[in-house]
């Protein structure tokens, strides 16, 4: 008594997405399934339901895979929590350019400089375009990228300045002595002292 739409997509042999409605009538079955078709092959498969729903979690998620990997310097590593805490609450499907602008924004009033807020954005790219080959996430970086792109014109972010003067012989002196202090600690992998 009724009639019923089923709308598979396959990718290399496999199913990798299923949706299906009955009806009562032959021509509304048909006609859902054409329009949800159309609409797959416009916006793409709908994403499943995933444990990484924040661009915090998707953060950290990175974060722990690269552990795995390499160990993250501790400047990243910390750079990876201070983001992710900062964007816990902004999910990946309404993350936005202005998002993110206005978070750099907001950030360089608060007294970070455009090089920092540079290198933050890139690393939230980098993370977004790693998203989809890494976690099967269908998302891009180019939220990230068009916030950039924007910010820059303004002056918002902008690369480091370039150093125009040499240490002086009491910062050398300061460093060498960090540098013998540190000389016995495990982790310190490359000698500097002289």
């Amino acid at each position: 008594n009724s009639w019923q739409a089923i709308v598979r997509v396959k990718k290399d042999g496999k199913v990798v997405h299923s949706e299906s409605r009955s009806f009562l009538k032959e021509a509304l079955a048909r006609d859902w399934g054409r329009r949800l078709d159309e609409r797959i092959a416009r916006d793409g498969v709908p994403q499943r339901e995933l444990s990484v729903v924040t661009l915090g979690a998707l953060l950290r998620k990175y974060g722990a895979t690269r552990q795995g990997i390499k160990p993250l310097r501790r400047s990243m590593e910390h750079e990876i929590e201070q983001l992710a805490t900062a964007f816990d609450r902004t999910s990946l499907s309404s993350l936005r350019a202005e998002t993110l602008s206005k978070w750099a924004l907001d950030r360089r009033r608060a007294g970070a400089g455009p090089a920092t807020v540079l290198h933050n954005l890139a690393t939230i790219r980098s993370v977004l375009n790693a998203a989809k080959p890494m976690y099967g996430l269908d998302i891009n970086g180019q939220a990230a990228s068009d916030a950039i792109a924007a910010l820059g014109r303004i002056g918002a972010v902008a690369k480091g300045l370039v150093r125009d003067r040499r240490p002086t012989e009491s910062e050398l002196d300061r460093l060498e002595a960090e540098f013998i202090r540190i000389a016995g600690y495990p982790s310190t992998e490359i000698p500097m002292e002289t």
